[in-house]
């Protein structure tokens, strides 16, 4: 499913409208509308960063922080419920989480909270291509030292991630936090998320008095199917039941996850160690008894062969050949391999990708541990690409409606079916007046047109609209809900419908 967010905001100069296209990869199109002497809107498109904060905010305003992962699902859902007076920041799912939390706040003075909605597992937090755990918090010292820095004096951390606050580990994690970072932090330790799954959306530990109200609406906590919950699998117990096996299953994320060694030749069983993993912790051992011509292969895939996320390992090669790791879909390479020399250990980020089966090789794999295994029991979801590339566009009040841009273009990378349920919303969401007008004109590109609450493509029902003839004023926002007839290109023209007036 695809969620594109198109939103109108602005700060108020006269009539000026901000306007930004936000698609789940945290790419956002701007287009600004500025009064000019002659009382003459102009709207100008700048394919820059916007970061929703609102740099006027006055002194007795809270100051709070919302980091989304980028592979939480439904975010379009969670982000239309966040407080207007909240800024809100994607996290890229190929690069270090925590070291964009910092980049982020790094500029940044007297923050109130910080928000994270991310998946999460007992002790850790998924964020982006890393986990912050308790051991991966002794690496952050200089991040963490920015982050404390940004921080009030009275600053609350609230982590929405499931289970994170599970248990001693749990509550050892964000003790640490708290620690490390100066402020008071709220966890959840149980399933975060949808009720009709087992979840709720109460944070039930906390390491202080917390002053921050969650910030999600009630509405949104309702409506939200999904769980906070992906894999980050430490092998903190014993899958092989105390002696070498050349295949054992774990259940990561409800779903039953198969490892298996196979090789060329002699090959060789798994091992269960309680060191040489991710900080000296336990890990699986690869026991080979193959040297020289052949190639050992480590396969992990779903039992029931489907896809899957898969963001990291750790790897710690203490005496084997070079050590590969790659993700393939279909038997074909996604991304590229990562390898671990003779000697060497390394956790290895492939930035969740969509897989169905993660190989590991090597023509040695003598004494080579691997633990922490990071990913997602669903595959992830490629980002729509969207292009602006319309120049200036002129707006006299009063004049007719106006095309936002005739010539945005729209991919989706998943596929013309992706579309079933997904959503495009257009709002004005700051400073807006009564006299303010969104709408799909009929007929304008291609044979897109309204009727009621349906969206057409000719006489093809392409999509419900939540507004009769695809029109709403004010601040009132549009919500397009696509169904399987739409496709990509359709899409594009729907984006491309999209008008503006003020009467």
């Amino acid at each position: 499913m695809i969620n594109l967010n198109l939103v109108l905001s602005g700060i108020n100069l006269k009539r000026s409208i901000f306007l930004f296209i936000l698609g789940l990869s945290g790419t956002v199109f701007s287009f600004s509308v500025q009064s000019d002497p002659l009382n003459k809107p102009v709207i100008k498109i700048d394919a820059a960063f916007d970061s929703q904060r609102a740099d006027d905010r006055r002194a007795n305003v809270r100051q709070e922080v919302v980091f989304i992962d980028s592979e939480v699902e439904d975010q379009l859902l969670l982000i239309r419920s966040i407080r207007s007076d909240a800024k809100i920041i994607y996290l890229a799912a190929d690069k270090d989480g925590f070291s964009q939390i910092a980049h982020a706040l790094s500029t940044e003075k007297q923050i109130d909270a910080i928000h994270i909605i991310s998946h999460g597992q007992s002790g850790e937090l998924i964020l982006g291509s890393s986990s912050l755990n308790s051991n991966s918090l002794l690496k952050y010292k200089t991040e963490m030292r920015t982050i404390r820095n940004a921080l009030s004096q009275d600053a609350d951390i609230l982590l929405y991630g499931c289970n994170v606050a599970q248990d001693a580990r749990g509550e050892a994690f964000i003790t640490s936090l708290a620690l490390a970072s100066g402020a008071d932090v709220l966890a959840s330790s149980d399933l975060t998320g949808s009720a009709i799954q087992g979840g709720d959306w109460i944070l039930e530990n906390s390491t202080g008095k917390i002053e921050t109200a969650m910030v999600l609406s009630e509405q949104a906590i309702t409506d939200y199917t999904g769980l906070l919950a992906a894999f980050s699998e430490a092998f903190d117990t014993d899958p092989t039941g105390g002696a070498p096996v050349s295949s054992f299953s774990r259940t990561l994320d409800s779903v039953q996850f198969d490892f298996t060694f196979t090789a060329d030749g002699e090959g060789g069983d798994f091992a269960y160690e309680i060191a040489n993993g991710d900080g000296g912790s336990a890990s699986i051992n690869s026991l080979s008894s193959l040297s020289g011509a052949g190639i050992e292969r480590i396969i992990i895939v779903r039992n029931d062969g489907q896809d899957f996320t898969f963001t990291s390992i750790f790897i710690n090669n203490t005496s084997g050949g070079t050590i590969t790791v790659g993700g393939y879909n279909n038997n074909s390479l996604v991304g590229s391999t990562q390898t671990v020399a003779n000697g060497a250990s390394a956790t290895l980020s492939f930035g969740g990708i969509g897989v169905d089966e993660v190989r590991i090789t090597s023509d040695d794999f003598n004494n080579t541990n691997f633990d922490t295994f990071v990913g997602d029991s669903v595959p992830p979801n490629t980002s729509p690409a969207i292009t602006i590339d319309n120049a200036d566009l002129a707006y006299s009040e009063n004049s007719t409606i106006t095309q936002i841009d005739s010539t945005a273009t729209l991919n989706d990378a998943d596929g013309d079916a992706d579309w079933n349920s997904g959503t495009l919303v257009a709002q004005i969401t700051a400073n807006n007046e009564a006299a303010d007008e969104l709408s799909i004109a009929d007929n304008v590109v291609g044979n897109i047109n309204t009727s009621g609450i349906n969206l057409r493509d000719n006489v093809t029902t392409i999509g419900t609209l939540s507004a009769a003839e695809g029109t709403v004023t004010n601040g009132t926002a549009l919500t397009i809900t696509f169904n399987a007839s739409a496709t990509n290109a359709l899409v594009q023209q729907v984006l491309r419908a999209i008008h503006y007036r003020n009467t």
